[in-house]
C-alpha cells in the first residue's frame, strides 16, 4: 500500500513539473506580450497567402496574423521590455506600401526601400501588408 502511494506521489510531482514545461511551451496567441507595440495587436494580419479574384475567394485566403509570425520567430519580451526574436535582434514592425494601384514616384520608392533596408540592418522586420483582403488592385 505505501509502495502504491509513493508511486502515486512521485507520478503526481512528475505531473507536476511536466506541466510547468508544457506551460512554458505556450502559444504566442495566449501569451500577453506586454512589449507588443500599443498599436499592434496580436490578430492583426501581416501577409495574406495567395491571392483571388472576388470577396468569396478572398474570404478562403489563409491570413498570418502577428501572433503567428511571432511564434515563428520564437518572440519575446527581452529584459529591457523590447519585443525580440529567438536570437535576441529586435522586432520592428513596417508597414509595406504599394501594393498595386498607380505606380507611385521612383523617388517615392527609392526612399521607402532605403528605409526598409535600414532597419533590416538593425532589426528583425515584419512586414505588414497593406492589402488585407488579397484581391488585386485593379
Amino acid at each position: 500500500m505505501k509502495s502504491q502511494a509513493r508511486l502515486t506521489v512521485k507520478i503526481l510531482a512528475f505531473l507536476f513539473l511536466f506541466s510547468s514545461l508544457i506551460g512554458s511551451c505556450r502559444r504566442v496567441e495566449s501569451i500577453r506580450l506586454t512589449c507588443l507595440p500599443e498599436s499592434r495587436q496580436l490578430t492583426d494580419v501581416v501577409s495574406v497567402e495567395g491571392s483571388a479574384s472576388n470577396a468569396e475567394e478572398a474570404s478562403k485566403l489563409k491570413r498570418v496574423t502577428i501572433a503567428q509570425k511571432l511564434r515563428e520567430l520564437q518572440a519575446r519580451c527581452d529584459d529591457n521590455d523590447l519585443l525580440v526574436d529567438g536570437e535576441g535582434r529586435e522586432i520592428r514592425f513596417f508597414d509595406l506600401r504599394f501594393c498595386g494601384g498607380p505606380n507611385p514616384p521612383e523617388e517615392m520608392v527609392r526612399e521607402y526601400r532605403e528605409e526598409l533596408e535600414a532597419l533590416e540592418e538593425k532589426y528583425t522586420v515584419i512586414g505588414m501588408t497593406c492589402n488585407l483582403g488579397g484581391i488585386p488592385y485593379p
